[in-house]
């Protein structure tokens, strides 16, 4: 793989643009921030809202937690609900994870299919595709890491053992694009599928499909950059091409924007998160230096100053080195560099070697066993503040720490 791109600058700058994305460009206020903005526009595309995701990160960036009336599900493109915990609103996400697995699994066809109906099916020869199932599937296994649920294992292997026969990503954006247009994100999401089960059952044909969907996303990335190019945009270091990603090889609605060619980071994170986990099991490819370089050409795509500071491009011109709405709120790179740094990104699942017990905690936990055989989860929380853990998908035990918290399990 090529050298990494160069850093345009070092964490703690890095933190501070992030952090100003939330304060500012995101329109932070009485009612919430946005996914993503359009400068000058009247109408904004995203409407504002509380998500859980915006408030980890802006804990994450910070060390605090904002004041709202509520707390929402989502606002970034990777999951991250560590602030349920951290505002003691552990059963609200607890029941949105079942009600979710529930309506998911309701979907899911005798063969283990999840199948398509919709006016993005024009072209294709079937009504489902790798990446169509790969994000059911992927999000099941988000929810059994949760909740540790057998029944979810069961189906998400029915599903695999189905879309693992298929040889391209596609269908994964459905909801601009054909299902026959190949993806990004169909890599990524077949890739976290097979990686989580791999993981929750050990068996090694599951990580090899892992391996296999991360390579056919290698044709997205661009692994050098173009001579052509003579001047970088402000903000970045050097040009910006190397480690960008192409999000499909198709256009939105058949006809444009024509993606191809055409860099939209967002879909790379996404990736290069798949990358993350599989690096963790298989070495066989530097895994984790192409999601690093991705997460760098991110960084050097978000805007420097002005009225998007810190937000990213949903996509970039090369030739003209030109960033484009609309502009998308910078949490994924957020947990990302935590990742990079050996931090905990989301939340922290935490399983005991023989099973029996499963914590998640938004803190990192590990676990001690005393001479009786008593089990303790360890968790460095921070003095003073109140927050909650689940035990084994059902009971949330709230938590006023001390700093570095033991919690006996039943």
């Amino acid at each position: 793989m090529p050298e990494l791109p160069e850093r345009p600058r070092d964490d703690e700058r890095q933190r501070l643009l992030n952090l100003a994305a939330f304060e500012t460009s995101m329109a932070s206020g009485p009612t919430g921030w946005q996914h993503a903005a359009t400068p000058g526009a009247v109408k904004q595309f995203f409407p504002m809202n509380y998500g859980n995701d915006f408030v980890s990160a802006i804990w994450q960036l910070s060390g605090k937690l904002p004041e709202m009336p509520r707390l929402d599900h989502g606002g970034g493109h990777l999951r991250n609900p560590a602030s349920f915990f951290l505002m003691q609103k552990g059963d609200e996400f607890l029941d949105w994870t079942r009600n979710e697995t529930r309506h998911l699994l309701s979907q899911q066809k005798d063969d283990g299919s999840f199948r398509y109906v919709g006016k993005y099916l024009k072209g294709h020869w079937d009504d489902t595709a790798s990446g169509y199932c790969g994000n059911a599937l992927y999000r099941l296994m988000e929810n059994h890491r949760i909740l540790g649920d057998p029944a979810i294992l069961e189906s998400v292997r029915k599903g695999l053992d189905f879309a693992n026969r298929y040889a391209v990503p596609r269908g994964a954006q459905i909801w601009e694009l054909s299902l026959h247009t190949p993806d990004i994100m169909g890599s990524s999401r077949m890739c976290m599928a097979n990686v989580r089960y791999y993981e929750a059952t050990g068996e090694t044909k599951y990580l090899h499909a892992a391996r296999r969907w991360a390579v056919t996303g290698l044709p997205f990335v661009y692994l050098w950059t173009s001579n052509s190019i003579e001047a970088a945009p402000e903000g970045s270091p050097e040009p910006i091409m190397r480690y960008a990603t192409t999000p499909v090889f198709g256009a939105t609605n058949y006809r444009a924007p024509n993606w191809i060619g055409l860099p939209v980071q967002w879909c790379g994170l996404d990736y290069g998160e798949a990358l993350f986990m599989l690096a963790e099991h298989d070495k066989t490819v530097d895994w984790r230096k192409i999601a690093e370089g991705i997460l760098i050409a991110a960084e050097q795509m978000q805007y420097p100053d002005g009225i998007c500071v810190g937000l990213l491009p949903d996509s970039l011109t090369l030739d003209s080195q030109t960033r484009n709405p609309h502009d998308i709120n910078p949490s994924v790179l957020v947990m990302q560099r935590r990742r990079l740094r050996g931090e905990v990104e989301s939340v922290c699942v935490a399983i005991t070697k023989d099973g029996k017990y499963r914590v998640v905690s938004p803190y990192q936990t590990t676990f001690a066993t005393s001479d009786d055989g008593k089990v303790t989860a360890v968790i460095e929380g921070e003095a003073g503040t109140t927050y909650q853990i689940l035990v084994n998908g059902g009971e949330l035990k709230t938590v006023v720490s001390q700093g570095c918290d033991r919690v006996e399990l039943p």
